[in-house]
């Protein structure tokens, strides 16, 4: 296999160490992860195109969930080999698998960013959110506003919620605009903006939705999707495998997505074997 052309890449922090509630400490280098993708490559290019899953996964949690899960499995995966209809290979590649996606989301990422806005974006849409979010809350002390819809914003803590949030705080303040009228005012342009910002920031952090059409995209950016849906699909079904095996044992795992991850601090079985 030929060594790929190296393309500029900003470092994690740039893109993806934006959500606080998984950090950079818990993810393994920008080299390994590529060096997985590059890897695994050849393998995922062999899926068959009715057999590729989509990715709508999101890669940070999708990779500590991941290693979480193979940790706790690993122990029993010697025993497994006797079992017949049991994928094992497909087990032990989930660690480089879920590396692998790491990197190929980081790879789209970077194409669909290229002015690389998002950074300073979600800056300000943490801000716009916060200021928003406390005009909110000082609707519901007024009674302008329901305490439920605020009270289901005020707990989102990453940058996917901050698109969110600040979608649906301006779809909140523009319907209660006639209760909170002589008691609160916010100029029509601040909710806006708002919008405007919540949207290209749910563009942003997840490109494989960005309205672009198919015919429409770059072929660097179709080729780089296609490549994030292969290695998710390499780890979506090794990690299948895995849960099967786990719940002959009786063992606990996480599923892929599972928020459990961001509730708690790295441990050292989060961690395992980051290099090949």
């Amino acid at each position: 296999m030929s060594t790929p052309s190296p393309i500029a890449i900003p470092p994690w922090q740039a893109i993806d160490d934006l959500d606080p509630v998984i950090p950079s400490e818990r993810l393994p280098s920008e080299d390994v992860c590529t060096r997985a993708f590059w890897d695994l490559k050849p393998l995922a290019d062999q899926i068959p195109a009715e057999s590729i899953q989509i990715a709508r996964a999101e890669a940070r949690l999708a990779y500590v969930n991941a290693m979480a899960g193979f940790s706790k499995i690993e122990p029993y995966i010697v025993t497994a080999r006797s079992m017949p209809s049991l994928d094992v290979d497909a087990i032990l590649r989930v660690p480089q698998a879920a590396r692998a996606f790491l990197g190929a989301t980081r790879r789209l990422h970077v194409l669909v960013v290229v002015s690389n806005q998002l950074p300073e974006k979600l800056f300000h849409g943490r801000r716009m959110r916060k200021a928003l979010l406390s005009i909110a809350e000082a609707g519901v002390a007024l009674g302008a506003i329901p305490e439920e819809p605020v009270a289901h914003i005020r707990k989102g803590t990453g940058m996917y919620d901050v698109a969110e949030d600040l979608m649906e705080l301006t779809m909140l303040l523009r319907d209660r605009e006639p209760a909170l009228r002589d008691k609160l005012v916010i100029a029509p342009s601040v909710l806006e903006e708002a919008a405007e910002l919540g949207a290209w920031l749910q563009d942003a952090i997840n490109p494989s939705k960005a309205p672009l059409q198919p015919n429409t995209k770059p072929p660097e950016v179709k080729q780089a999707s296609e490549d994030r849906h292969r290695m998710w699909t390499l780890l979506a079904v090794g990690y299948a495998e895995l849960e099967r095996l786990a719940a002959y044992f009786g063992v606990d795992v996480p599923s892929l997505q599972s928020r459990r991850a961001m509730k708690k601090k790295a441990t050292p079985a989060d961690d395992v074997q980051q290099s090949d």
